[in-house]
């Protein structure tokens, strides 16, 4: 076990390639925050007009109302700044949880013994991608309650 635990330690320094191995693993370990920022504003910007109706949909209380009867009433109503109600909280925390996911991802193939640059299996993938998850969960939840709620306002 212990054994394990210095060769998973030796590794991830070894992560980066040549060169001083702790400055390249920040290196590593920035790159994945910084793409993961961009992902999640891609995301968010081009994503939650359709999460906006999502939610208008889900929390109606008339009964069942149609995807073109939700755009319609939002827009006439509201106008197109009624599609992107509440974005301003996701705005900023969506690309620090995709960082979060990205940065995680590449931490646990690290640990598995995946350099930089190789492909890992798929079990390793798997992991990687739980471990991701799992550590997003700690921050998605509650960026999602206030999200929707603000949507609805």
């Amino acid at each position: 076990m212990g054994q394990d635990l210095t060769e998973n330690i030796y590794i991830l320094s070894m992560a980066g390639g040549s060169g001083d191995s702790q400055s390249s693993l920040y290196q590593v370990f920035v790159n994945d925050l910084v793409c993961g920022s961009f992902a999640g504003l891609a995301y968010i910007l081009t994503a939650h007009p359709l999460d906006s109706i999502k939610v208008r949909m889900q929390l109606d209380r008339r009964g069942t109302i149609s995807l073109r009867e939700t755009i319609k009433e939002t827009y006439i109503h509201e106008g197109m700044r009624g599609f992107y109600k509440g974005m301003g909280s996701p705005l900023i925390t969506i690309p620090l949880v995709n960082s979060i996911v990205f940065a995680s991802y590449e931490f646990a193939k690290r640990m598995m013994g995946v350099r930089l640059g190789e492909e890992c299996t798929f079990n390793q993938s798997l992991i990687a991608g739980s471990f991701g998850g799992f550590m997003n969960s700690f921050v998605l939840s509650p960026i999602e309650l206030v999200k929707c709620r603000l949507q609805v306002q």
